[in-house]
């Protein structure tokens, strides 16, 4: 009996204490102006953007991405490296002990396409 309610006890924590992941992928609403990321407030601990497009794409979690001419993000910024149609783009993984409250992400194309998954 006692075996029984400890399992039940620690299956109870799992599921509870458990994060899931949350779709927070979207495309660029306007070229060369940044943009908020849908879905991501208060503080995610694990988050993975990816760039599926053609061009450069920059993130900043701090403030808004900006880019320099479209070839290299400014100050403060991150950059996606672009992919091509048989390569991946450039992603972010953020540490697990960092926390992430806001992100922000620009890239020269209206339309352009990224992944992002946050925990």
């Amino acid at each position: 009996m006692m075996r029984r309610l400890g399992l039940a006890a620690l299956v109870a924590a799992l599921w509870c204490g458990a994060a899931f992941a949350t779709d927070c992928s979207g495309t660029i609403i306007s070229g060369g102006s940044a943009q908020a990321v849908a879905n991501i407030s208060g503080n995610v601990s694990g988050l993975l953007v990816m760039n599926n497009s053609a061009n450069l794409m920059c993130i900043a979690w701090t403030g808004n991405a900006a880019a320099i001419a479209g070839t290299n993000c400014a100050a403060g910024s991150w950059p996606l490296a672009p992919g091509t149609s048989t390569t991946a783009g450039g992603s972010f993984n953020n540490p697990l002990n960092i926390k992430i409250s806001t992100l922000s992400i620009i890239s020269s194309g209206t339309g352009d396409r990224f992944s992002c998954e946050r925990q």
